[in-house]
């Protein structure tokens, strides 16, 4: 049978197991000695991509941002832990006033929030903890959502989509901001599917939702290059093509690429794991950002000029993926995946979106057109070191793009600067 849809994460952490009885550490201090200095932290994230500080409990700026409203989606069985979001919270001064609702799922008999499933099955909350630790801790005060979709594939994901708006149809204030961190390889994708989901995006997009997708881990070939067939690697290649992730691939989403670098104080390059030099503390990523050309969508118009194919290129942009700390089942420990890059930069949108709502404005909603005009270059920091040809660490190399000027199939248009995208979307007229 052929693999359907996937975790874009690398959360987990090879020198400690999650099947061993004390994986991670006590305390993030014990962390961050073993790590070194690349691990990422909200701290450091906040400072590298030039972002305010948190507001003060009770000032206007924490109202405003109350106002604001993000979601994580979630499927696989992934659970979030209350207790482990607080726990991480602490060293990070985060504010713990708020909490994640189940938007979804709990009636269906999904309840997904569990501090004591999370410390037996700590497997099984790695991914929706990332989700929702980081998306929170980069805008605390922002109403945060988790839905639940128990169908993994692409039936699941369009029926998510189509739920929201329906729950939210009669709502004057629908969730701004969505991160998903799953996909699957645009191949396996019925035409009904991609038909359909393009259909329902556009239509958040059109009611001010943002809807960010984090774009794979397993570099150009997606994860099919993880799967041997009949014993060989890079089967999929020959007959198929490399094959971008999708939803990432959607028109109507933003696609979020991982660099590694800046935690450590060395230049952004491409998160790849076969990358060994002075920007990982010569530790290998476990994961390869996803990019490539879609084989079912056309080129959308604000791609016009930005690349020579006749398709829809991923990613649009890219933020750090590598070494993110994280609680798990009461323990600390490190993970990689685009799926850390896309719900942080679900938080920074939040935190714009709640400047935009203060002065009576629309919230961000569709961003793509924004993020390619010419006179948006200033936004971004362009990666230009680094390729996408392997897929995770210990899977095999089956093709793929290299970085480079200007927006490329490994990084998009490069990282972002937080206060330059907000001075940006504040001065346009979008």
């Amino acid at each position: 049978t052929m693999p359907g849809i996937d975790l874009n994460t690398g959360s987990r952490d090879t020198q400690q197991p999650f099947s061993s009885a004390s994986f991670g550490w006590a305390n993030f201090t014990e962390l961050q000695a073993s790590k070194g200095p690349s691990l990422v932290t909200p701290t450091k994230l906040r400072t590298i991509y030039s972002m305010p500080a948190i507001a003060e409990r009770g000032s206007d700026l924490a109202k405003m941002q109350a106002k604001t409203s993000q979601v994580v989606y979630g499927t696989l069985s992934q659970h979030w832990s209350p207790s482990d979001r607080t726990r991480f919270e602490e060293p990070f001064g985060i504010p713990q006033d708020n909490y994640v609702k189940q938007l979804k799922g709990q009636t269906e008999g999904f309840s997904m929030s569990g501090d004591a499933f999370c410390r037996q099955n700590p497997s099984d909350c790695a991914e929706a903890n990332l989700d929702v630790q980081y998306m929170m801790a980069m805008s605390p005060w922002t109403q945060i959502g988790y839905w639940y979709v128990p169908k993994a594939d692409e039936h699941g994901m369009y029926t998510f989509l189509n739920d929201f708006m329906a729950q939210f149809v009669d709502d004057d204030h629908p969730p701004q901001v969505v991160s998903i961190s799953y996909g699957m390889p645009e191949y396996l994708v019925s035409k009904a599917a991609l038909v359909l989901f393009e259909t329902l995006a556009m239509k958040l997009a059109l009611q001010g939702t943002t809807i960010l997708v984090a774009s794979g881990d397993d570099g150009a070939a997606s994860f099919l290059a993880r799967k041997k067939l009949h014993g060989e690697e890079c089967w999929s290649v020959p007959l198929i093509g490399l094959q971008v992730s999708w939803p990432s691939s959607s028109h109507w989403v933003t696609s979020v690429g991982a660099t590694v670098g800046p935690a450590s104080g060395q230049p952004e390059v491409v998160c790849q794991s076969n990358y060994t030099g002075p920007s990982t503390d010569g530790k290998a990523p476990l994961i390869t950002s996803g990019g490539g050309y879609s084989q079912a969508l056309t080129k959308p118009a604000w791609q016009e000029g930005i690349h020579n194919e006749s398709s829809r290129g991923v990613p649009d942009v890219s933020l750090l993926g590598h070494n993110f700390a994280m609680v798990v089942g009461g323990r600390w420990l490190s993970v990689d995946g685009t799926s850390a890059s896309a719900p942080a930069l679900g938080g920074m949108l939040s935190l714009i979106n709640a400047e935009l709502i203060a002065v009576g404005r629309p919230t961000v909603g569709f961003l793509n057109q924004l993020l390619y005009k010419t006179t948006s270059r200033s936004i971004f920091s362009d990666v230009t070191e680094g390729d996408n040809r392997c897929a995770s660490l210990g899977a095999p190399c089956c093709g793929g793009y290299d970085a480079g000027p200007g927006w490329d199939a490994v990084t998009g248009m490069g990282s972002i600067d937080w206060q330059k995208l907000r001075d940006t979307i504040m001065a346009s007229d979008v």
